[in-house]
């Protein structure tokens, strides 16, 4: 007969965004101080070095409807849908109509290299 205990187990995920090797990589050089940048990818996100040696990171998915944010000046990040803005630095809402900040997500710097999720 079938047994159900041969089965292999349902494979336990790591946090949302998680690869094997770390999630997406970015060269330290890419995140000047005071800016944002959106790293595209299967889940994209946005990485950040508000003030020097400090790195935050965001899922870039607009909390109003999924769109992925664009990063514009410094740290402002806007959605290209409906104009909602987010603070890179801190994910927190700066304009509407989003109403939720922005997740926040796992950043460590491996050598010259950022490793987001």
């Amino acid at each position: 007969g079938r047994s159900e205990r041969g089965l292999p187990l349902v494979c336990r995920a790591g946090p949302a965004g998680a690869a094997p090797g770390g999630g997406a990589r970015i060269p330290v050089a890419q995140v000047p101080v005071g800016s944002a940048v959106v790293i595209a990818g299967a889940k994209p996100y946005v990485v950040a070095q508000p003030t020097d040696g400090k790195f935050v990171a965001f899922d870039a998915a607009c909390t109003h409807q999924g769109t992925v944010v664009a990063a514009q000046d410094g740290l402002s990040l806007q959605c290209p849908a409906h104009g909602s803005r987010f603070n890179g630095g801190t994910g927190a809402v700066e304009q509407g109509p989003a109403k939720t900040a922005l997740a926040s997500a796992p950043v460590r710097r491996d050598g010259e290299e950022l490793i987001v999720g």
